[in-house]
């Protein structure tokens, strides 16, 4: 896994937006498998622009680009801009 996979993953963690005994990598579906609700979705998509340092138009985006962290990367790198 690269850094910006595992940082993702450490930051969900802490935010406790997934708990500490679940078990994922970065293709591990989060959204649609129901580990992270749809309320968590705001803090992931600030996770993610934290972590990749980009800034993401929320209205570019719907809850499928941030079902997976390698997902949210790819988003990040698509339509995020450099802070």
């Amino acid at each position: 896994m690269k850094k910006l996979e595992r940082d993702i993953i450490q930051k969900l963690r802490e935010k406790k937006l997934l708990q500490s005994d679940v078990s994922i990598d970065f293709r591990t579906s989060l959204v649609s498998s129901g580990l992270i609700d749809s309320f968590g979705l705001v803090e992931m998509l600030e996770i993610v622009e934290i972590v990749t340092g980009r800034r993401i138009p929320s209205g570019r985006i719907s809850p499928q680009d941030l079902d997976t962290v390698e997902s949210m990367i790819k988003v990040a790198h698509r339509w995020g801009k450099v802070v």
